[in-house]
């Protein structure tokens, strides 16, 4: 009886030592299991909402534990759960102050909510921590760009570059990116293709042998796809020249509601819709595929050949019936002018708001006498319509049975018929260069769209104000105001020059 007291006795006291080590090891285990499903990359959102229910789940047992709250404040992170991420990788430094990678996650949750100084904040104190890990200057590059501090954007990512021996696409993307900036731009678009390894292009297709890397192909099918968003799809669609030129014949995949237009711009071409991820027996026969973008590196390695291809008349053909229609229509409205307007986007997140304004900003340019202004925003705003109109006495020309999102056929001969387009960096500034009607529009002094420039080299007709990401919208919309009076004055002159001549 006393063996048996003395074994539970033993037994007890190992639970005792035992029971911190194991849970230690539980915790590692839940944190190994989990982390791969809360990767923040392309298509894995429903793998990261179910990491992040398991960690949840677990909060009893690990809930004052830091690492369990750094992991659990990335998965809120990569759910864009801002506020819950801020919480618990706050409680994560709390309880273990030295966890460079809850300061890094931190950051970059400042930094999606745009409070970049609180951002670099962190992102520095995470590089104080942990000088060697590549993630920290990437995070911090970021920020640094986004505040306009190109130069230290720069030698962050640098540091990035160098840590990784050059071998981290994520790192080779985000330094082509920054290289276009200031007008790099053989090494920009040559660093960009690193985009494909890292997730930030997603090809339709694998990238084998067949993909085309700049050699002749003359007597050759090259099947093209497009990337990113429709405004840059729509760009990007000068390039498409050359290709036609340079290939013994092009496939095109494009956005379903550029077909027709694409049709019309390139009869040499085969255009087809692009499915998310159609069988390959749907496409014809190629010999070689490219994505969009890679077109860059093969035609436009200098800013010298960006200006010697550009179209200032517009790359794009809209429909010659419908744009005539809409110049009629517009005539009808008896203005000085006709002027299309777009103040945001239908993609609003907070890391993007200082790209937008709203439309009661625009209040000293919509009061200017005798002027049309045609809403080009193809998102729901009737109601901040209604309210600007109320307030500022004027009327905003929209037409409902237009469908400004998906009829590019009528959006594309509207933008055409216009005197000028004045517009948030959205696709109705892509829309407006492509068929050649002057546009303005504002945007970071070294955005990469510019090249290194102070205009967009592959728009000619669009002017571009420079406007920090930081900067309040009122002192740029003053300056576009301004230069709109000076516009008009010299559009109604032209104007009047015409009917004299004309009669």
């Amino acid at each position: 009886m006393g063996k048996s007291r003395h074994r539970r006795k033993s037994t007890s006291k190992a639970n005792v030592i035992t029971s911190p080590k194991r849970a230690a090891r539980d915790l590692q285990k839940l944190i190994n299991r989990v982390q791969p499903m809360i990767e923040a990359r392309p298509g894995n959102e429903p793998n990261i909402e179910k990491g992040y229910h398991i960690l949840k789940e677990h909060f009893p047992l690990y809930g004052n534990n830091a690492a369990w709250c750094e992991v659990m404040g990335l998965a809120a992170l990569n759910m864009h759960r801002m506020e819950e991420a801020e919480f618990y990788l706050l409680q994560a430094i709390k309880r273990e102050p030295n966890r460079a990678a809850a300061y890094s996650y931190l950051g970059f949750a400042y930094f999606e909510q745009a409070d970049f100084l609180k951002a670099i904040e962190y992102q520095r104190k995470a590089i104080e921590l942990q000088p060697k890990v590549w993630q920290h200057y990437l995070n911090l590059s970021q920020t640094l760009e986004k505040m306009g501090l190109y130069d230290q954007a720069l030698a962050a990512i640098t540091t990035a570059f160098q840590l990784t021996k050059g071998r981290q696409p994520r790192v080779l993307w985000e330094l082509g990116n920054l290289y276009l900036c200031f007008g790099r731009i053989e090494e920009g678009w040559k660093l960009y293709e690193g985009g494909f390894g890292c997730g930030r292009r997603t090809p339709p297709l694998p990238r084998n042998d067949r993909y085309w890397g700049g050699e002749d192909i003359s007597d050759k099918t090259i099947l093209v796809w497009r990337e990113h968003g429709l405004g840059d799809e729509i760009r990007n669609a000068d390039l498409y020249h050359d290709l036609v030129a340079h290939a013994g014949h092009v496939v095109i995949e494009c956005a379903p509601r550029l077909q027709s237009i694409f049709a019309r711009t390139f009869p040499q071409a085969t255009i087809l819709p692009q499915a998310p991820h159609p069988p390959s027996t749907e496409r014809p026969p190629f010999d070689v595929h490219s994505g969009q973008f890679s077109l860059h590196y093969h035609f436009r390695k200098t800013i010298e050949a960006y200006e010697q291809a550009a179209r200032p008349d517009g790359h794009l053909k809209p429909d010659p019936e419908k744009v005539a229609f809409w110049r009629a229509r517009f005539a009808g409205l008896g203005a000085r002018a006709v002027v299309g307007i777009s103040w945001t986007s239908g993609l609003r997140f907070k890391i993007r708001e200082h790209n937008y304004f709203s439309l009661t900003d625009l209040g000293d340019l919509l009061t200017i006498p005798d002027v049309a202004f045609v809403n080009l925003f193809y998102g729901e705003a009737e109601e901040e319509i209604r309210a600007a109109e109320e307030r500022f006495g004027v009327t905003i020309h929209r037409w409902p049975e237009v469908d400004l999102k998906n009829d590019m056929e009528t959006v594309f001969a509207m933008t055409k018929a216009m005197d000028l387009v004045i517009s948030a960096p959205t696709s109705a500034i892509d829309i407006a260069g492509a068929v050649g009607t002057p546009a303005w529009t504002a945007l970071p002094p070294r955005h990469y769209v510019r090249l290194g420039t102070d205009h967009i080299p592959q728009l000619p007709s669009v002017r571009v104000f420079d406007k920090r990401l930081n900067e309040p919208w009122g002192p740029t919309l003053q300056r576009i105001t301004r230069a709109f009076h000076g516009w008009l004055a010299e559009h109604d002159s032209l104007t009047a020059h015409r009917e004299r001549a004309a009669g």
